[in-house]
């Protein structure tokens, strides 16, 4: 049958219909991407020698636009990178197998750059104390980082704004959360900072899972032992300090942490609000409430 269509600005469609496609390509042309799979697949032991990583690559697209040679050029380039980030190993025989880091990266689930930045960075951090959190050494510790005091007065005069990946940004955060690791209110830490109460809890939610993912690196790194036995702690610290504004909330009968976010989004953000609710407002303004719960609610907040 025929099909008519209305369509503004007819020129605009003519050129599109008239443009060429748009190109597909492989992300494994990449290098960082294809290191990262080859680590994939040599922890996952489904590849170990160049030759079985080659015959896993050739159901890839990259083996379908690039043919064989390309693919296995790319993968020994891969393969020796690798190597010298002491992500791999290859024995007398040619056999590639995972190493130490390289199966921390595969169970954080990071890249290869990533894993490479974060293992000096706590092996750095480690050695200087960081998680000590010593009075007497921060500024030798911050100046360790190329953050002299000079660069911090710089900031506070100048109001350089920062970015993210820069030391000085990394320390910013570091030291609001630190403030949340102390329990102050978000609020309070989001005016003395200057940022949003939203980007505020999205940081720490973020810190929270980067944490999480150290935890599961340092596992398999024997060096990084004091991490290990760190790191499920903070990461249920920091847990608790994403709902730490929820927990007031949470004394009410039949409120746990899913009606706790519900009742913090609509307005509801301590008893006394709830209390001084009327149980018909509670059910307008929060979904998936029965008649039950909400008088229940109330009755339990005063």
């Amino acid at each position: 049958f025929d099909l008519f269509g209305v369509v503004y600005g007819w020129f605009q469609f003519r050129a599109m219909l008239s443009s060429p496609m748009m190109s597909c390509s492989s992300g494994l042309a990449s290098l960082e991407y294809l290191s990262s799979f080859v680590v994939d697949l040599v922890t996952l032991k489904v590849a170990n020698s160049v030759d079985s990583l080659c015959e896993a690559l050739t159901h890839s697209l990259l083996y379908a636009q690039a043919g064989y040679a390309a693919v296995r050029s790319a993968v020994v380039e891969a393969v020796e990178k690798l190597k010298i980030e002491a992500l791999i190993v290859e024995d007398n025989e040619g056999t590639l197998t995972s190493s130490q880091l390289g199966a921390a990266t595969f169970v954080a689930n990071l890249s290869p750059l990533e894993a490479q930045r974060l293992a000096t960075d706590l092996s750095t951090s480690l050695n200087n104390g960081l998680y000590l959190a010593l009075s007497d050494s921060e500024k030798k510790l911050l100046s360790s980082y190329g953050i002299p005091e000079r660069v911090i007065l710089q900031h506070i005069v100048k109001k350089k704004r920062l970015e993210a990946g820069d030391p000085a940004m990394r320390l910013y955060i570091g030291l609001l959360l630190q403030e949340i690791w102390k329990q102050q209110p978000h609020a309070a830490v989001a005016e003395r900072f200057g940022v949003d109460r939203g980007w505020l809890q999205n940081t720490l939610q973020n810190a929270t899972s980067q944490a999480a993912a150290i935890a599961k690196f340092s596992e398999k790194i024997p060096s990084l032992w004091p991490l290990r036995l760190l790191l499920p702690e903070l990461v249920q610290r920091l847990s608790d300090c994403v709902i730490a504004e929820l927990i007031p909330l949470m004394v009410i009968d039949g409120v746990k942490r899913g009606r706790a976010r519900q009742l913090y989004a609509a307005g509801y953000k301590t008893v006394a609000k709830v209390a001084k609710a009327n149980y018909k407002d509670l059910l307008r303004d929060i979904a998936n409430l029965s008649r039950f719960n909400a008088i229940k609610m109330v009755n339990s907040a005063k």
